[in-house]
């Protein structure tokens, strides 16, 4: 071979290298363009579900703060009905605490003498004997 085949055979295969490689990485470029473009409409359709999911998680978090508030409202409510049971059955245990000494002085025989009253029992016998009055008062002008 002369030279100047060796260098044109040289040439010729450094161009077939050079434009090997060229085609490898406009491929290369091309596949990654893609698959960024890919990922980008991912990441937009991904960006998109997560404020859909944002705004229905606060649609979910107002109707939750509703609810506790109406929770709030209804414990309220009962805690108050619960202080006015406690305060009745306290009264009821107080009024049967008076109410005791007398069975059981009527339960020995009733010997004199009776046991004192409370200020309760005396409380409860003067409004009883007002309701009464007021009673024979309405029943006398029918």
């Amino acid at each position: 071979m002369t030279e100047w085949a060796v260098w044109a055979s040289l040439g010729t295969a450094l161009a077939a290298l050079l434009g090997v490689g060229v085609s490898f990485l406009r491929g290369r470029q091309d596949r990654k363009t893609a698959r960024e473009t890919a990922e980008s409409g991912d990441y937009q359709f991904n960006l998109t579900d997560a404020r859909n999911a944002l705004r229905d998680l606060r649609e979910d978090i107002k109707t939750l703060q509703e609810q506790v508030k109406q929770l709030e409202d209804e414990a309220r409510t009962d805690h108050a009905q619960i202080d006015e049971l406690r305060g009745m059955v306290r009264d009821r245990d107080e009024a049967l605490a008076d109410v005791v000494p007398i069975l059981d002085w009527v339960r020995a025989g009733a010997k004199p003498p009776p046991p004192e009253l409370t200020w309760r029992l005396r409380l409860f016998i003067e409004q009883h004997g007002t309701t009464l009055r007021e009673a024979q008062e309405e029943t006398g002008r029918g």
